[in-house]
């Protein structure tokens, strides 16, 4: 996961689309798919704001997520 995601946070558009306040706008507030949304923003956020200073984000609450929406990826902390 953290490949996955090192990879992700990498991604030029994908960093300008999560710093513009667009995908705000986009997200439902009810919808299974905002929660995905907003977990995968805060991660981004709070690892881009540790920037080796501190201790490394943790995925867990995305790791969660994903997990609770399909089993193949449940445990394996």
């Amino acid at each position: 996961m953290a490949a996955a995601l090192q990879c992700l946070f990498s991604t030029a558009p994908l960093a300008h689309y999560l710093r513009s306040a667009k995908f705000q706008e986009v997200l439902r507030p009810r919808g299974t798919e905002s929660r995905m949304a907003a977990l995968f923003a805060d991660l981004y956020f709070s690892a881009i704001e540790t920037g080796g200073n501190r201790s490394p984000a943790s995925p867990r609450a995305l790791k969660a997520e994903v997990g609770r929406r399909n089993p193949m990826f449940e445990g394996c902390e």
